[in-house]
């Protein structure tokens, strides 16, 4: 695999596999125990499948209301939509991979509003 478009974090790392205006495609890597912070966006959603392992899905409506926290498996998948609090967390002892598809008006770092 080309690593010129990988990005590594404390939580695993991600690699851009496409990426064309209003849409934008990366593999993401968490490492066991990893956790990505929890944000929200306003231009983009975001539609996540995992590859391989586990990971549990926090997330709050923008009123704060807290969704039930969903357990994601190999195969199964999630929408994300703009302006909606997650979190993803790998709270177990094996690597989480999924695929990302961002799409919207700007699928970019600087649509990230953390917590």
């Amino acid at each position: 695999m080309d690593t010129s478009n990988q990005t590594i974090r404390a939580w695993g790392k991600y690699t851009i596999l496409y990426n064309i205006k209003g849409c934008k495609v990366k593999e993401l890597y968490v490492v066991p125990y990893g956790s990505l912070s929890m944000q929200k966006h306003q231009l983009r959603n975001e539609l996540w499948f995992v590859i391989s392992g586990s990971c549990e899905l926090y997330s709050k409506m923008s009123s704060g209301y807290q969704l039930p926290t969903r357990s994601l498996r190999t195969h199964s998948y999630i929408l994300i939509e703009k302006d909606t609090w997650h979190q993803l967390v790998n709270p177990f002892n094996v690597p989480c991979k999924l695929i990302e598809i961002q799409f919207g008006d700007l699928c970019d770092e600087s649509d990230i509003e953390r917590q």
